[in-house]
């Protein structure tokens, strides 16, 4: 009887905790370009070189991620209202880490059109403050409301008054480490 008794009590153990495994939960099919960076906002001419360095007065959080479709060739940019206040969904590729479209996207921040191009994504492409890798995010993007009408200067934007054709976002993936801050 006492064999029976320690049988019994070995099986109703093994399905207890059989059913207390948790299923593995997966990842969004663009979870590598998704996160949170730590940027900054220059202007560049059409060669690529910095005219006004720093236009954003400072580092902000950028966020990238999917879309609710989940699809593996849609990215999110937002830049939560911290530069322009901007939204958008733009093509990408998972192999090269690219996104970006050539046409103005809707923004979904508020009325108005994004073109946010040649983005990329480098896996360790980046030295945070702290002498840490982490992967480093870059792009261009305009806007169709960047106009200087108000300083008496309509059809010219920004990046037209200092020299340049667009602004460009680059930094780090966020690390959370003080010290990169």
């Amino acid at each position: 009887m006492k064999k029976i008794i320690y049988i019994a009590i070995v099986i109703l153990a093994s399905f207890v905790l059989a059913s207390c495994q948790k299923d593995p939960i997966g990842g969004t099919k663009v979870q590598e370009m998704s996160g949170q960076w730590y940027v900054q906002v220059d202007i560049v001419d059409a060669s690529g070189n910095v005219v006004f360095e720093d236009f954003n007065e400072g580092r902000s959080i950028l966020l990238t991620y999917n879309t609710a479709a989940d699809t593996d060739n849609i990215l999110y940019v937002n830049d939560q209202g911290k530069f322009w206040n901007f939204t958008v969904q733009v093509p990408c590729s998972l192999s090269g880490k690219t996104f970006g479209s050539e046409s103005p996207v809707a923004n979904e921040a508020y009325e108005c059109k994004v073109t946010l191009s040649s983005g990329k994504i480098v896996v360790d492409g980046a030295t945070t403050p702290s002498g840490q890798k982490a992967d480093y995010i870059e792009f261009l993007v305009n806007f169709d409301d960047d106009d200087l009408e108000s300083d008496g200067m309509p059809g010219v934007s920004y990046p037209e008054a200092y020299g340049g054709v667009a602004y460009r976002i680059s930094g780090w993936r966020y690390t959370g480490f003080v010290n990169d801050d």
